[in-house]
């Protein structure tokens, strides 16, 4: 769990963060930090649902992954290439912290049905 929440602060939180998160995603961050600190609090509770759900986020990040690494490199910082990236944030919130609510409907097979439109958009 320490070493997904550290990577997860290193993604939302970095050199230039504000201005690359933009101004209509950045009330969300505290929300992403909110639901950190809720997995923090829970998951020590029962490490084995977390790893449950960790495991879910991990797969999907590393289908994005994959997308991204297919895609040319023009495309890998596209507007529906970010938007998959802050879907999986949202889909952090849905597991870990539920009560604090997602920005909309989220779901791993959502996040996989927005890849498949970004890998068809490139094969266009």
């Amino acid at each position: 769990m320490k070493a997904d929440l550290s990577d997860q602060l290193a993604t939302l939180i970095r050199p230039g963060f504000v201005a690359g998160t933009g101004s209509t995603r950045l009330p969300r961050l505290r929300v992403y930090l909110s639901a950190m600190i809720e997995r923090m609090d829970k998951g020590v509770v029962d490490l084995g649902r977390d790893g449950e759900r960790m495991e879910q986020v991990h797969v999907v990040g590393e289908e994005l992954d994959a997308l991204v690494l297919k895609l040319p490199a023009h495309r890998r910082n596209d507007q529906d290439i970010t938007d998959i990236r802050w879907q999986i944030q949202e889909l952090r919130v849905s597991l870990f912290a539920q009560r604090l609510g997602t920005a909309g409907p989220v779901s791993a097979q959502r996040i996989y049905a927005l890849m498949d439109r970004a890998e068809d958009a490139t094969a266009s």
